[in-house]
């Protein structure tokens, strides 16, 4: 037989999602996103791969620089494994260790034959290295599925050792205001010692609810007992579910992202081969460490989200796709037609549907109703505040460590990209501040623990634009706690969904007492 020939562009329009996901699991290409990502990403490295000259190494050494940021762990060190490069650190060293390679390889030839003439000896080592590791691949790729499956975390209602069978684990809420329905369905197919068991766990939103288990010794057997018990409850083939559509009395899927598995394969590397350095060795200064140790704590996030009502078992951090948080947008933006309008009759409805897709708890109360602009307000502000969460959970995933090894603050305190000076409480800068906050305050009265300078990376550079501008006055922003460590990053955003009294734009104030009111506590 002939080699396979690739698909052409009109029978890749025509695939189905199961499909585009296979091709693109064989090429260690990221499956996440909707049918027209997968097909133009699955287009893209057809095209990238058509380009690429017939080579005696490996063909599957070669890639285009734009698919890099899409590859798994697993291929993105093998490719550095070959080219001998580093393969420790998390997933972005391991990208951006590769992109730089790959550009050093596009230099114009005269580049190209001075850094070969001056490493000679290291590219011909390099060269018959990579012969060896292709062969090596080969074999692997021949004891191994094409086909990528994440890990899921086994249910917390399981106790009897084991693990998720391939990706047979879901998800599901409904939210029902009228009948005071605010529930959730847990299933998984769980492999122990060779038996198969499918797991049901269901109950009341935030709380652990009751469970039941089948057990079987045919896989089959187990796998179409778990894809029943699916169509049962959401009314939807779970082979189907890529385009899962809600039904009205069922169960809804929550879409959960399940990338930090890789992330942790690299860092379980990483502390092999790099020491712990302990927090007492930390040079920033301690009212510094103080800051940054409360706006990256785990418990404080996790007490934001509780006081929002969000059921962090459902929605634990991180975990939750950004494709679900736009789905509730999506919800809230049909709930503003309604407000805007002075309708009332789809209220209920829309209403159960946004906690359907973002899992609150209320405990044994009816869900509210959003019937109002200032309750639409405040989850438009809840969704914003998740997805800054999301900012600050991927600036612990992505600290670099592969330098020299530092203790868990600094390297928190680098990923922000600030440099964040304390303010000494004698000087007059301090005290002015104090009077500032004492002369626009009213019935609250709060005081200044620490007060400190920052100056984010490049900002002082833009600000040279406007330094001739001499109209200036200090202004007070509040905020959620859960929230400071994505704006110290990233800045004040104008969110996509965000408004206000005046529509949307970022929020300032004269007034202490104002903004004091948008202030947001960690226990």
């Amino acid at each position: 037989m002939g080699p396979k020939q690739d698909p052409s562009a009109e029978e890749v329009a025509a695939m189905k999602v199961d499909h585009l996901k296979l091709l693109l699991s064989e090429r260690s290409l990221s499956t996440a996103g909707k049918k027209q990502d997968l097909a133009k990403r699955l287009l893209d490295a057809l095209e990238a791969a058509s380009a690429i000259p017939s080579s005696s190494v490996d063909p599957k050494l070669h890639c285009n620089v734009d698919d890099i940021p899409n590859f798994t762990v697993k291929k993105l060190k093998e490719l550095l494994e070959a080219l001998g490069l580093p393969t420790l650190g998390k997933k972005a060293d391991l990208v951006e260790r590769l992109v730089l390679s790959k550009n050093q390889e596009s230099l114009p030839k005269n580049e190209e034959s001075e850094l070969q003439n001056e490493t000679t000896e290291s590219t011909s080592k390099e060269e018959d290295e990579t012969k060896d590791i292709g062969k090596k691949r080969k074999q692997k790729d021949n004891a191994e599925s094409n086909v990528a499956k994440k890990k899921i975390k086994v249910d917390e209602g399981w106790f009897m050792g084991g693990e998720v069978f391939e990706d047979y684990g879901a998800k599901l809420n409904q939210t029902n205001i009228r009948d005071n329905n605010n529930k959730f369905y847990v299933i998984q197919l769980i492999k122990s010692n060779e038996i198969y068991y499918v797991l049901n766990r269901w109950g009341r939103v935030g709380e652990i609810g009751q469970s039941n288990t089948a057990d079987f010794l045919d896989e089959n057997e187990a796998v179409n007992a778990f894809k029943k018990k699916f169509k049962d409850k959401t009314s939807n083939d779970w082979d189907k579910r890529s385009n899962f559509v809600p039904k009205s009395g069922k169960y809804t899927l929550l879409e959960m992202d399940l990338s930090d598995n890789e992330e942790e394969e690299v860092t379980v590397a990483i502390s092999k081969s790099i020491p712990v350095i302990p927090e007492s060795e930390c040079k920033l200064d301690p009212t510094v460490q103080t800051l940054i140790k409360f706006i990256f704590n785990t418990d404080m996030f996790v007490s934001v989200m509780k006081d929002m009502n969000i059921d962090v078992k459902k929605m634990p951090l991180g975990k939750l796709a950004k494709s679900q948080i736009k789905n509730g947008f999506t919800v809230l933006e049909l709930l503003q037609q309604e407000l805007d309008a002075n309708r009332s009759g789809k209220l209920e409805e829309l209403s159960s549907k946004f906690f359907t897709v973002i899992p609150h708890s209320f405990g044994r109360q009816r869900p509210p109703v959003i019937s109002t602009l200032e309750m639409l307000q405040s989850k438009i502000d809840l969704l914003n505040t998740l997805g800054d969460i999301e900012i600050a959970q991927n600036l612990k995933n992505n600290i670099t460590k592969l330098a020299v090894a530092e203790d868990k603050v600094t390297e928190d305190y680098k990923s922000l990209k600030n440099e964040i000076l304390p303010v000494d409480p004698k000087s007059d800068e301090f005290k002015w501040i104090q009077q500032y906050m004492i002369a626009s305050q009213s019935y609250a009265r709060p005081k200044i623990v620490h007060a400190f300078r920052v100056n984010r990376e490049s900002e002082k550079e833009r600000m040279e634009n406007f330094k001739h501008i001499g109209n200036r006055k200090l202004l007070w922003h509040g905020t959620n706690v859960g929230v400071v460590a994505a704006i110290l990053n990233s800045g004040l955003r104008i969110m996509p969904h965000s408004g206000g009294r005046v529509g949307r734009g970022i929020y300032l104030a004269s007034e202490n007492s104002k903004s004091y009111g948008y202030v947001g506590w960690a226990k």
